[in-house]
C-alpha cells in the first residue's frame, strides 16, 4: 500500500533571495517497516531540498520532515507562482510511490540600471547620445525618460520616451540635443543637461551629460583672413617684378636686333613681326649699305643693247 504524504501548506510566499520551510507529514499505511527517500521535482528542484532526505517508518505511524526552499536573488528566477512536487520513494515495494504537490510564490524585486553614452557629446548643430536601461530584477521594468536643461539653452528630445524592459534584458533610447542659439565663432561652449530615468518601483536615476557646442567658423578659417593683406602685398610686388623683367627682355631683344642689322648680318625684311613699325622704318634707313634698303632683283635695269 502506498504511503500518505501531506504538506502542511500547499502555498507559500517568499522574497527573492529568501528562504522558507514547509513541514511534510508521511504516514506508512503498509504492514511492514519501510524506508522512504524524498526527491524534489519541478522548476524549484535546483533550489529545494528535504531534511532529512531519508526516513524509516513503522506500519501505521507517521513522521514529519521539512521541505526547504531558497531561491536566489537573480533575474533568471522570475517573479510569480512556481509549482513544485516532492516524490516519496519507498525502498520496499518500490511501486508504491507517491507525489505531493505545492506552489511557491516568488515576490518581485526591481533593480534597474541606466547609462548615458557618451557623457560628453561634441557638435555644431546637434548631437545624439544614447541611454541604455538594464533590468537586473526578476520582473518587467517600466521606465519614463525625461531630458532636462537647467539653463534653458538646449532642446532635448528622447525617442521613445518610455521603455518596458524584460528581466535580464537591456533597452535603449536615442537622445537628441540641439542648441537654442548657433555659435558662429570662438572656442567650444559646454552646456550641462540631465536625463532622468524613472522606474515605476524605484527612485529616479539621474544621468548627467555635457553638450560641447563647437563654432560654425573654425579658428583656422578666421586666422586665414589675417594672411590675405600680406599675401596681396607680396603678389603686387611679384607682378611688378615680372613686368619689369618683361620690359627688359623686350629692350634686350630690340638692342640685339639693331646690332645684327647694323652689322649687315640680318636683312630687315625678315625681322620678327612683333618689332614695331617705327623700328622697321628705322632699320630700313640703316640697312647694311648705310643708305636705304638694298635693291631687289626686279629693281635692277640693264642698259639697252
Amino acid at each position: 500500500m502506498s504511503p500518505t504524504a501531506t504538506l502542511e501548506t500547499s502555498e507559500v510566499t517568499l522574497e527573492a533571495g529568501g528562504e522558507v520551510s514547509v513541514p511534510l507529514t508521511l504516514r506508512n499505511d503498509g504492514d511492514i517497516v519501510n524506508e522512504y527517500w524524498f526527491r524534489v521535482v519541478g522548476q524549484l528542484k535546483p533550489w529545494a531540498w528535504v531534511d532529512p532526505p531519508k526516513v524509516s517508518v513503522y506500519p501505521g505511524t507517521s513522521v514529519t520532515v521539512e521541505v526547504g526552499i531558497r531561491v536566489p536573488r537573480t533575474w533568471n528566477v522570475p517573479a510569480g507562482v512556481i509549482p513544485y512536487g516532492v516524490q516519496v520513494l519507498p525502498t520496499e515495494r518500490s511501486g508504491d510511490t507517491t507525489v505531493v504537490e505545492g506552489v511557491a510564490e516568488v515576490r518581485p524585486f526591481h533593480e534597474t540600471t541606466a547609462e548615458l553614452a557618451p557623457r560628453i557629446s561634441e557638435g555644431r548643430r546637434k548631437v545624439h547620445p544614447r541611454v541604455t536601461v538594464g533590468n537586473r530584477g526578476n520582473a518587467p521594468s517600466r521606465v519614463q525618460l525625461t531630458g532636462k536643461d537647467p539653463k534653458g539653452q538646449l532642446d532635448i528630445t528622447i525617442q521613445p520616451p518610455s521603455l518596458t524592459v524584460d528581466p535580464g534584458r537591456d533597452g535603449s533610447a536615442d537622445v537628441t540635443v540641439r542648441p537654442a542659439d548657433a555659435l558662429w565663432r570662438g572656442g567650444p561652449c559646454d552646456h550641462q543637461f540631465t536625463v532622468e530615468v524613472a522606474p515605476e518601483h524605484q527612485p529616479p536615476l539621474v544621468l548627467a551629460g555635457t553638450y560641447r557646442q563647437e563654432a560654425h567658423l573654425a579658428p583656422w578659417f578666421l586666422s586665414s583672413f589675417k594672411v590675405f593683406p600680406a599675401l596681396f602685398k607680396g603678389s603686387f610686388t611679384l607682378l611688378k617684378l615680372i613686368y619689369a623683367l618683361l620690359v627688359l627682355a623686350v629692350l634686350a631683344a630690340v638692342a640685339i636686333g639693331l646690332l645684327v642689322v647694323a652689322s649687315g648680318g640680318l636683312p630687315p625684311d625678315i625681322l620678327p613681326g612683333w618689332i614695331p613699325l617705327w623700328l622697321h622704318e628705322l632699320l630700313a634707313e640703316k640697312g647694311p649699305s648705310g643708305g636705304g634698303v638694298p635693291p631687289g632683283p626686279g629693281d635692277i635695269k640693264l642698259p639697252d643693247q
